[in-house]
């Protein structure tokens, strides 16, 4: 600690070395915006308005000074104790009359008519209390004009001088006097925590560091002579305290008093500026300024009026301030339309899924993110409206969500219709009078270069096709949202359906998923499988065209598996466990009851059945199966390269298990008891791929 910097200085000390001012905002409270000596201020302030009425005023105060001191003193009576203090810093005659000894009985008498004023208490001089009462608020270490009046110790400390002169009542430092109890009880203690703020009981204890130690060495003092026997010691040590008891009481009792008289000029000032403030109020509703804006930014314009010094609300006053109390106006206006926003926001989501349940449920997939509606013309009006008690327009805020619904089912079935006939390959006729976006060679690459296929995948991938603005025109080209036909995907289809024998050209998007054929990756480095040297997912069509676009391979880098082969595949594929993600995907088409949690398949024809009395619901129909948007819905199947045969022995279901010929001798042995199997008799080879002339694609 040594070697730091300033680590020997007192933070004071450090603030003057670097030219701060000494003083620093006390944590223990937050302190407002007073100046000066407001006890003094506020009592001046009322006398000016009771001297209003008086027209007879004395111009030259020395005439005075040549009457009888005896008619002098008479006058001085009718004063205020605070009149006597400023006429002693008016003038030396003025001061050397009033601190005269002789002034004793005025100063009794003045006092003794303004029974509303603390009175001098023993050991102070009328002079001093005055002095004390109504004195500038100067700290008496560091002379910083913000220190009001410890009428416990009749000293003026502030903030920055405060931790010098005081311990805290709970300060580690005390635990260190033996005595500590009794210490605390023969010396004074106050609330006052430095500053300007009158002190309240609800605040903590402080003492005086110099009389905790002085009664420390007084205690220490009548200990020592206690042990050495002095006569009436004891007696002494008791007469002491419960002489210093009694005074500290005394000592409490006139800083309550005075501590009660400064808190109550502090509350009428406090009371001044609460009228203050509902005056401005009441001008700046009348101007239109929004009723909860004016009531939260209460306490700040108060405070503002105080740091200004603001007693009255004038023409010119109110002129001269309302550019600062716009400021104010405005952060409290714009943090009261976030609040605003928000709740209307929340309206608008309970609005919209009310009327997405009113809808047809196989629609639900085209509405769009709540944050679309939010930008809808009407609605967003809503949202953003500054009017104070703006009504929900339900039934046009309805029509402009179907409107706006429909158009963007209307935009992307338009311009996937435009881009697929502007390029789509010219080599290979099809017919664009139906509907092309129901074929399967409608592959498109949306702007996030994802592939999809046809009008049946195109609602996922809405967000990105569709532009954000509401007031779209379906007909005009948004190059942000535009996606491309995909050649490269259409001729992969091609070439792989060219595998199956349909016609790509008049085949139907929907139909690729009802396929039954299933392909490899014929690629022996393909860096999709990493580490997986003699195993390779087994893809669909669909998934070939997204593994092709990832890995940027050919079409002929797919090779279609055998009959057996995709036979074995199948039945292990349908056997696997059922995500929770897909086995809850069902939904009534029929009422709104699945809006929020689908169910099972056979849950929702339990209650189709039940609830519509549909003895035979139709899938599509009365029942509906509910696509994620970005999900992978089928779980791939990994095929060992070298798994070709199959164990003759097992029953027919197990017998579709691919084994590799080493494993499957064991399994021979163990399970069938078969020690040597015969080739055909116990188990028999297939070829995977539906060309077996292909070499399989293990890694080298």
């Amino acid at each position: 600690m040594e070697d730091i910097p300033f680590s020997s200085l007192e933070a004071t000390t450090v603030r003057q070395i670097y030219g701060h001012p000494p003083f620093e905002q006390h944590p223990r409270r937050e302190i407002l915006s007073v100046r000066g000596n407001y006890v003094a201020g506020s009592i001046a302030s009322q006398l000016r308005k009771e001297r209003l009425a008086n027209k007879n005023y004395f111009h030259n105060l020395s005439i005075m000074l040549s009457l009888p001191l005896e008619l002098v003193f008479e006058i001085f009576e009718h004063l205020h104790p605070i009149d006597l203090y400023n006429l002693i810093r008016s003038s030396k005659s003025f001061r050397n009359l009033l601190l005269n000894r002789r002034s004793s009985p005025l100063w009794s008498t003045v006092f003794e008519r303004h029974p509303d004023v603390p009175r001098c208490p023993p050991g102070l001089s009328f002079p001093k209390w005055v002095s004390l009462l109504f004195g500038p608020p100067t700290c008496d270490n560091c002379a910083h004009p913000e220190a009001m009046v410890d009428f416990t110790f009749f000293e003026r400390l502030c903030n920055a001088c405060f931790d010098d002169y005081r311990y805290d009542e709970d300060s580690p430092v005390l635990d260190k006097y033996e005595k500590k109890t009794e210490i605390l009880k023969l010396v004074r203690a106050s609330y006052h925590d430095g500053g300007m703020l009158p002190p309240q009981l609800i605040y903590r204890l402080y003492y005086s560091k110099h009389e905790v130690n002085e009664m420390n060495n007084r205690i220490e003092h009548f200990q020592s002579a206690i042990k050495a026997g002095v006569p009436n010691a004891t007696w002494l040590y008791q007469k002491f305290k419960a002489d210093t008891a009694a005074s500290v009481r005394e000592a409490v009792m006139v800083a309550k008093t005075c501590n009660g008289w400064c808190l109550k000029v502090y509350d009428d000032i406090d009371r001044h500026y609460d009228e203050l403030v509902q005056l401005w109020q009441t001008r700046l509703a009348a101007l239109g300024y929004h009723s909860k804006d004016i009531e939260r930014a209460k306490w700040d314009m108060g405070s503002s009026l105080r740091v200004l010094r603001v007693t009255k609300l004038t023409k010119k006053v109110f002129k001269r301030l309302l550019p600062d109390i716009r400021v104010i106006l405005l952060e409290f206006k714009e943090k009261r339309l976030v609040q605003e926003r928000a709740a209307r926001r929340g309206k608008v989501i309970g609005f919209y899924e009310a009327y997405r349940k009113s809808t047809d449920p196989a629609e639900w997939k085209y509405f769009p993110e709540i944050e679309a509606i939010y930008r809808i013309g009407q609605i967003s009006d809503y949202i953003y409206s500054e009017l104070q008690d703006d009504i929900f327009p339900e039934q046009a805020a309805k029509e402009s969500i179907r409107l706006y619904v429909n158009k963007r089912k209307e935009y992307a079935r338009y311009h996937l219709s435009r881009i697929m006939h502007e390029q789509y390959p010219s080599t290979t006729l099809i017919s664009f009078d139906n509907d092309p976006l129901s074929l399967a060679a409608a592959i498109f690459e949306c702007p996030r270069k994802h592939i999809f296929i046809g009008w049946e995948d195109a609602w996922r991938h809405f967000n990105c096709i569709v532009p954000d603005n509401a007031d779209f025109v379906v007909e005009e080209v948004h190059p942000v949202h535009s996606p491309t036909y995909s050649s490269a995907g259409y001729g992969a289809v091609k070439y792989l359906l060219g595998l199956l024998g349909p016609d790509p050209r008049t085949t139907l998007a929907s139909n690729l998923e009802t396929l039954k054929a299933r392909f490899l990756c014929m690629i022996p480095n393909c860096p999709e499988y990493g580490y997986h040297f003699s195993r390779r997912a087994v893809l669909t069509l669909k998934e070939c065209l997204i593994h092709m676009k990832h890995e940027h391979h050919t079409p002929q880098s797919f090779a279609l598996l055998s009959d057996e082969a995709t036979t074995s595949v199948s039945f292990f594929e349908s056997q696997a466990p059922i995500a929770p993600a897909f086995r809850y995907s069902w939904s009534c088409r029929l009422c709104p009851a699945h809006f929020k949690r689908r169910l099972p398949r056979s849950d929702v024809v339990k209650h189709v059945r039940d609830s519509h009395s549909v003895g035979r619901p139709v899938e599509n129909t009365d029942f509906f199966y509910c696509h994620w948007r970005d999900f992978h819905e089928r779980k791939p199947f990994y095929l060992q390269l070298n798994a070709s045969y199959q164990c003759n022995r097992c029953p027919e279901t197990r017998k579709l298990r691919l084994w590799p010929l080493e494993n499957l001798t064991s399994h021979l042995k163990d399970k069938h008891g078969v020690g040597r199997p015969v080739p055909g008799v116990h188990w028999i080879e297939i070829s995977l791929m539906k060309d077996k002339d292909l070499p399989l694609p293990f890694k080298s």
